[in-house]
């Protein structure tokens, strides 16, 4: 439980689950149903490199922070 306040300041955790809401809209929403197999890839590539910038941010900071 002690994870909990760090995961909801979470960029990639954030993102992730809006990627997953904008999949499970799509697929109950009916006119966007018909795109389903389009959209889902779409939402996985965008989620991912969200995800991806976001972890290459926090290296590249982490990499710069002085060293003790």
């Amino acid at each position: 439980m002690e994870n909990v306040p760090a995961l909801l300041k979470s960029k990639r955790f954030w993102v992730s689950i809006l990627g997953l809401i904008a999949i499970i809209v799509s697929a109950f929403e009916p006119t966007l149903a018909t795109r389903f197999n389009e959209i889902v890839p779409a939402v996985l590539v965008i989620v991912g490199f969200l995800v991806g910038g976001y972890s290459l941010e926090d290296a590249v900071t982490a990499s710069k922070a002085p060293k003790e």
